[in-house]
């Protein structure tokens, strides 16, 4: 009962320490290098979004991207939202046509404003997630589905990524070239879309160090936007559940090596070595499981409580067993 009891609480411990230090194993962290390819590799892959078009300001003066959209709007699409925040240029022309469009929703630039984007966007330059608080946000402002968005009662939610080869894209100098039907009825993002914020879709993902963006504002909006209309929405585990989960793998290892324990201690650490694989490996599965029934449920702990768990408990194996030793030759 007391190896239970320390047990339990070298692992609470680790749990709160975790949400001021990322312990980063991932080179050895199965359970975090499975979360970080949840988006990519293990799943289902998404179809194709049909309803989204992307079109690429690129490199065109911003004073000619006004006789663009007025050419884009004679296209008849469903909405039009415009994201010139990571463009440094400006242009009172364009400024001016957007602030009197009646059709056209323009993403403000202020991080304090009402109608800035939904994404959250993390110190690390990471977006997974999209506030949902405000009905005035920019791509909530494009969405369909608010009334579904709204039943769940949640403040924030976590975005359902596609890969960026799931969005027709095409750059808006071409918009002449471009079939009509692909436009009509469609809800169309005018940006710069330079990749520039990381997302689960990025190949680094989850690694220590900075990463290089691999998606724009605009696609990651349109994910978002996506999301909502298709009620694709992910399911977060309750915290307390994962941390009982937590607390289950590091009591089960403390107890799986007390029970298969000998007398030689080479056997105990190749043991205890493969219960720590086996257990790692297990709690990689139910969060494979869990997002395959469109939960997410991050263990990024877990490894860290096996290690300890699988280290103090065959120490005290060891010294359980020099004692006995000593007992008998007494």
């Amino acid at each position: 009962m007391k190896r239970l009891i320390i047990s339990t609480a070298f692992t609470l411990t680790i749990i709160i320490l975790y949400q001021f230090i990322d312990i980063n194993l991932f080179a050895i962290d199965l359970p975090r290098r499975v979360s970080a390819e949840l988006f990519k590799s293990l799943r289902t892959d998404p179809g194709v979004e049909t309803e989204i078009v992307l079109l690429d300001i690129e490199y065109i003066d911003l004073d000619t991207v006004k006789t663009y959209i007025e050419l884009l709007e004679s296209f008849e699409p469903k909405s039009i939202g415009v994201n010139l925040c990571n463009i440094e240029d400006t242009s009172e022309i364009l400024n001016k046509y957007l602030s009197e469009s009646k059709n056209i929703i323009t993403c403000d630039c202020d991080k304090n404003s009402n109608k800035r984007t939904s994404g959250i966007l993390t110190p690390k330059n990471e977006i997974t997630h999209f506030k949902t608080d405000k009905n005035s946000y920019f791509e909530l402002q494009l969405s369909d589905n608010l009334n579904g968005l709204k039943e769940r009662g949640n403040n924030k939610e976590r975005i359902n990524f596609r890969g960026t080869d799931r969005y027709f894209r095409a750059p808006l100098s071409e918009i002449e070239n471009i079939v009509p039907e692909v436009l009509k009825d469609k809800t169309i993002l005018i940006g710069f879309l330079r990749d520039s914020l990381v997302t689960p879709m990025n190949y680094w993902y989850g690694r220590p160090g900075d990463n290089i963006g691999d998606m724009s504002d605009a696609q990651i909006s349109a994910n978002i936007i996506s999301t909502i209309n298709r009620n694709e929405f992910i399911n977060e585990v309750n915290p307390l559940f994962r941390v009982l989960i937590i607390l289950a793998a590091g009591l089960l290892c403390t107890v799986l090596i007390r029970l298969v324990r000998t007398k030689y201690n080479v056997v105990n650490f190749l043991l205890g070595l493969v219960i720590l694989i086996v257990l790692n490996g297990l709690s990689s599965y139910i969060i494979v499981f869990a997002f395959s029934e469109n939960y997410y449920l991050e263990l990024n702990e877990v490894t860290v409580v096996l290690i300890i768990s699988a280290i103090v408990s065959i120490y005290w194996n060891t010294k359980s067993r020099q004692g006995t030793s000593l007992q008998q030759s007494l």
